[in-house]
């Protein structure tokens, strides 16, 4: 991170280019148009990634932020046609007989809901949330004070091991005792988590507090870690929550682009490479923020976890060719098992990779609340020592 680098700008590389892409949308201007605002959005993007929010994970986060602008973009302006093939669950009648300026804010709409709940394009792995308007306020509002608090605590326990944790480190993770890498990946896991759900929920609380959309509208961010005992249930149902519109979207468009039969095990296949393609090339967004050397990063790391989910199919198949039929909960048991190896293997390479960018250098929470009760009573300082 530099400090000559100027400062990242909102409005300019998120606000702006969605404002115009919901015109374009409304309006459905020729392919043309579309391609002069790609350029111009690829530019803004470029832009992006030469400043700074002058925080390491709050770059890595707007980073992400920005690429998948790029990615819904061309998703929505030459792969789809929202227009035409969406419907929102309020819709009386086609969404082109609206007066302009309304579609221009159905189209915004569009684009702003991560999910596409209320969309007839929705994902939705997650329950829906019903509660009032003031409720959902309160109990989101408490959940980014939560992740704040949550994300705090995990950064604390890091600032005791600098050596390991920041970028200027002169040790490596995995060659520390087992369980200092385990606490590493959880409390790594620990602030990703926080962060993601932080961004998510004031994002929320921003969208359902304006009026702009229902409690409905905004499910939890992840679903729930019971669902993930096998790694293809991880990433369908516990962590691509966000991205599944994109992941899925792309890897069919892709799929029916080779002319492949739907449900096919090519058809499949292609759709696993192509949804982690566009997963890790969000996350190279994150990246970039870190200089265009770093571009990439993280593609390997996404990418190979498709080699994962075939892997576990494959052995599925073979065991229920050989007809074996083990019980729910050995399933789940050997499935959890395989699930905490599998990313024993590869978050590490993540983790890895965020240490030398330095995403543990600064805090993600502008003020510490967990940093000044240790310096008072020395309670993760004495359960450190004691498990030294």
């Amino acid at each position: 991170m530099s400090a000559e680098k100027p400062i990242f700008n909102p409005i300019l590389y998120l606000g702006v280019p969605n404002c115009f892409l919901g015109i374009l949308l409304a309006t459905n201007a020729s392919y043309a148009w579309r391609a002069l605002y790609m350029t111009g959005v690829t530019y803004t993007t470029y832009l992006s990634y030469n400043s700074s929010t002058r925080n390491y994970q709050a770059d890595y986060i707007f980073g992400c932020i920005v690429m998948e602008q790029w990615v819904s973009s061309f998703q929505m302006l030459f792969l789809e046609n929202p227009i035409e093939e969406w419907r929102h669950r309020n819709d009386k009648i086609h969404p082109r007989e609206y007066p302009l300026w309304y579609r221009i804010y159905w189209c915004f709409c569009a684009r702003s809901t991560l999910r596409g709940i209320g969309w007839s394009r929705s994902k939705l792995n997650a329950p829906i949330p019903s509660p009032s308007r003031a409720k959902f306020l309160v109990t989101r509002s408490a959940r980014i004070l939560g992740s704040l608090l949550w994300a705090d605590l995990a950064q604390t326990f890091m600032s005791f091991y600098p050596d390991i944790y920041f970028s200027t480190s002169t040790q490596v993770f995995t060659d520390q005792k087992l369980w200092l890498q385990l606490l590493t990946l959880f409390g790594t896991a620990s602030v990703a988590i926080s962060g993601i759900s932080m961004f998510y929920n004031i994002f929320a609380v921003s969208m359902v507090g304006t009026g702009l959309h229902s409690p409905m509208d905004w499910p939890d961010c992840f679903g729930s870690p019971l669902d993930a005992y096998s790694v293809a249930r991880f990433w369908g149902k516990l962590w691509h929550q966000c991205l599944s519109r994109h992941v899925i979207g792309y890897g069919k468009a892709a799929s029916k682009a080779l002319g492949l039969e739907p449900r096919s095990t090519l058809s499949y296949v292609v759709l696993l490479l192509v949804g982690f393609f566009v997963s890790g090339l969000i996350h190279c967004g994150g990246d970039a923020m870190f200089g265009w050397r770093e571009f990439g990063d993280s593609m390997f790391i996404f990418q190979i976890q498709a080699l994962g989910i075939l892997a576990e199919k494959a052995f599925a198949n073979t065991v229920q060719r050989l007809g074996i039929r083990p019980g729910v909960v050995l399933t789940r048991a050997v499935g959890f098992a395989w699930v905490a190896a599998w990313f024993w293997l590869t978050a590490r390479m993540f983790v890895v990779s965020c240490i030398k960018k330095g995403l543990a250098d600064t805090f993600i929470t502008p003020i510490s609340v967990v940093g000044p009760l240790e310096a008072r009573f020395h309670l993760l300082e004495t359960i450190i020592n004691y498990t030294k």
